[in-house]
C-alpha cells in the first residue's frame, strides 16, 4: 500500500509540473501581447475571452493592475473586483515571477481554485501589471485519466490543505467534494500531527479501511498540503 502511495504521489506532483510549465509560458505570453502591453484593456479582454475558450483547465483568465483592480477579465465582471489582498498577486509584484496562491473560492467565478500570478513589465522593466490564470479544481480532479487509472475499485486518492479543504479527489465525487470539508475530518487530527503514516479505521458501514498518508509540497499551492489513499481493507488483500 505505501509504495502505491508513492507512486500516485510521483504521478500527481508530474501533472502538476505540467500544469505550472504550461500556465506560465501562457503567462508569459499573455504579459508580452500587445494588448497588455499597452494597457488596452477592451482588446485585452477580446484576447483573454479567445485564450479562456481553449483552455478548459482554467476557470478565470485576467489582468490586474498594480493597485490590485481587475483591469480585464475573461469571465465578465458584474462590479469593480479588487484583489490586492490575494498572496498570489502580492508575491507576483514582490518576487518579480510566477507565483502561487492558497486554495480560494474565487471572487470572480465563484469556483474552487488556484491562482498563480506573473508580473507584467513595462519598457523600463517596472512591474505595470499582473497576469493571472485560476486553475479549477473540479477540472482537475475530473481530468487526470491516469491516477483514477492507478486507484483499485473502492479506493480513493485525496489531497487537502491544513484547514482539512479537499483540494483534489480522485476518482471525482458526484457530490462535488472539491473546496469541502475532509469526508473523513475525525481523522484530520492525526494527518496534521503525525504528517505520515498508515491507519487502519472502522467506518460508518463498519467497513474497515486502510488510509496512507503523507505531508508533501505541492507545485499547484502555497504550503504544504497532506495526500491521503484509502483502500479498503477486503480490496488491499484482495490484490
Amino acid at each position: 500500500m505505501r509504495q502505491r502511495s508513492q507512486d500516485t504521489v510521483k504521478l500527481a506532483a508530474r501533472k502538476e509540473d505540467e500544469i505550472i510549465a504550461g500556465t506560465r509560458q501562457l503567462l508569459h505570453a499573455v504579459a508580452e501581447s500587445s494588448q497588455v502591453q499597452s494597457a488596452q484593456w477592451g482588446n485585452c479582454t477580446r484576447l483573454l475571452r479567445t485564450l479562456f475558450a481553449d483552455y478548459p483547465r482554467y476557470a478565470n483568465l485576467g489582468v490586474i493592475k498594480t493597485n490590485g483592480d481587475v483591469a480585464a477579465s475573461a469571465i465578465p465582471l458584474a462590479e469593480p473586483v479588487n484583489l490586492a489582498d490575494r498572496s498570489f498577486f502580492q508575491h507576483a509584484l514582490s518576487t518579480r515571477d510566477l507565483s502561487l496562491g492558497y486554495y480560494q473560492v474565487g471572487r470572480i467565478t465563484g469556483k474552487p481554485s488556484f491562482n498563480l500570478g506573473y508580473p507584467v513589465f513595462d519598457p523600463a522593466g517596472q512591474v505595470q501589471a499582473v497576469v493571472f490564470a485560476a486553475l479549477d479544481l473540479d477540472w482537475l480532479s475530473r481530468s487526470d485519466y491516469a491516477l483514477q487509472m492507478q486507484l483499485p475499485p473502492g479506493a480513493t486518492w485525496t489531497k487537502i490543505d491544513c484547514h482539512g479543504t479537499v483540494l483534489m479527489r480522485y476518482p471525482a465525487s458526484e457530490k462535488g467534494l472539491v473546496g469541502e470539508p475532509l469526508p473523513e475530518m475525525s481523522l484530520l487530527k492525526t494527518f496534521l500531527t503525525r504528517k505520515n503514516g498508515v491507519l487502519e479505521v472502522v467506518d460508518s458501514k463498519g467497513l474497515s479501511v486502510f488510509y496512507d498518508f503523507a505531508s508533501t509540497h505541492s507545485a499547484l499551492v502555497a504550503g504544504d498540503v497532506i495526500s491521503i489513499l484509502s483502500i479498503p481493507r477486503n480490496v488491499l488483500f484482495a490484490e
